[in-house]
């Protein structure tokens, strides 16, 4: 499987992804933690699942380019979530009177599933690239169906709770596939003009947003329809996701600038996310606002995430050559 250049439409898109991420925190944060006027929140809850589809396209983005895994990779991967896990959590431990070591524990006992599950992918991944090169389209396809069944039909349709929310392996290696299959058949969804596909992804949108609105959630169908769009499993937030990656895909840019703000989208997930931040940093800040002000904080959170993490850098690139050195000395054994 031959490396391929990274176009920065999807790089573009990466940061798209986490400030609807980060932005879907906010509002859901507002909507559940701050008491507020309550009239607009099954309007805001409709809308909930049309910002949804952050974490689905990153791991779009991973299959299409497939994941390298290496020694060095793992470790600037552990590194960077050490680095913003344990100093605060040791902090909260100690102050809180539980057990500091709590701290060090920041694959097993965390807040970051998207963490842990990542992680699972990226061990993995060698299995499934193997397979990828080795393997034909109608074979490809056929393990797609059936990564498709298990978490999509079992987890959304049938409600599997082992499978329910699509924060999971068989989901992550299902979007992996489907991430690489998109680009296999570039050649026949590259033809389809954009506006048909801005089209299909509003239409979608609307679509999901006019069921919400339709059936209240306290009904025996008003419970089935809201729990259809809300997991990383929905066949809904998939097609979602699946037709902006496409639509992004059609572009080609070639930008230092986006390429550089990128690289810090995984410190935003883990800064904003972290519960010392959360609690001490953003709930404060988000008290004193209205609701309104939702999407300009998601968009401050973001760059000020991107400061703290570049601000570090120098730390990066100690992990970086650290991370380096074992590698040639595990090759070397």
């Amino acid at each position: 499987m031959s490396t391929r250049p990274r176009n920065s439409a999807h790089e573009l898109l990466r940061i798209c992804a986490m400030l609807v991420i980060v932005f879907y925190h906010l509002l859901s944060y507002y909507l559940y933690l701050i008491p507020h006027d309550t009239s607009l929140d099954s309007v805001l809850e409709a809308f909930l699942p049309t910002v949804h589809v952050g974490v689905i396209l990153f791991v779009l983005i991973s299959g299409y380019y497939t994941i390298k895994p290496s020694v060095s990779g793992l470790f600037k991967f552990l590194f960077i979530v050490f680095v913003y896990f344990v100093p605060l959590k040791f902090i909260q431990c100690i102050h809180g009177h539980s057990n500091p070591l709590n701290a060090f524990l920041f694959i097993t006992n965390t807040p970051y599933w998207f963490i842990r599950t990542y992680l699972y992918l990226y061990l993995i991944s060698p299995l499934l690239n193997k397979f990828l090169e080795q393997s034909n389209r109608k074979s490809q396809n056929m393990i797609l169906l059936v990564l498709a069944i298990i978490a999509v039909y079992f987890g959304t349709m049938q409600g599997d709770e082992s499978l329910s929310d699509g924060k999971n392996l068989i989901n992550f290696s299902f979007l992996y596939f489907l991430g690489n299959v998109i680009r296999e058949y570039k050649e026949q969804w590259i033809k389809v003009p954009q506006f048909y596909l801005w089209l299909a992804w509003l239409a979608l949108n609307a679509t999901i947003v006019c069921l919400l609105l339709c059936f209240a959630k306290e009904t025996s169908m008003g419970s089935l329809v809201w729990r259809w769009p809300f997991p990383y499993c929905s066949p809904l937030l998939i097609v979602n996701a699946s037709i902006l990656f496409v639509l992004f895909s059609k572009w080609s840019i070639s930008s230092k600038a986006i390429n550089f703000m990128a690289s810090s989208m995984f410190a935003v997930y883990l800064i904003h996310v972290q519960p010392t931040v959360h609690n001490h940093v953003i709930m404060p800040i988000l008290q004193r606002f209205s609701m309104w002000y939702v999407a300009i904080m998601a968009i401050c959170v973001l760059w000020s995430c991107v400061a703290v993490d570049k601000m570090l850098t120098p730390m990066w690139n100690v992990g970086k050559r650290i991370g380096k050195s074992l590698e040639t000395k595990i090759e070397h054994k």
